[in-house]
């Protein structure tokens, strides 16, 4: 998540993608925040924060999905 390059196979997130009628998929919450590492993984390089509660949502099909998530960054996992 975040404004940097996207790693293949993934939709980018920024703290601008807000969960809303038009997407379905996006961030709920405010003041949010983005720090970019500076190192060459793309899915650890960038991550999204707030001082306040925030989270991630995203519309899909009844059905059973295998999901797999990725918390912290190449710093603080």
């Amino acid at each position: 998540m975040g404004n940097g390059p996207v790693e293949t196979g993934y939709e980018q997130v920024t703290p601008t993608t807000l969960f809303e009628d038009t997407n379905d998929y996006g961030l709920a919450g405010t003041s949010l925040d983005q720090r970019n590492r500076n190192n060459s993984d793309a899915l650890k390089r960038e991550f999204i924060f707030s001082k306040n509660p925030f989270g991630f949502s995203k519309i899909v099909e009844n059905g059973t999905y295998e999901v797999e998530v990725l918390i912290g960054d190449a710093t603080s996992a």
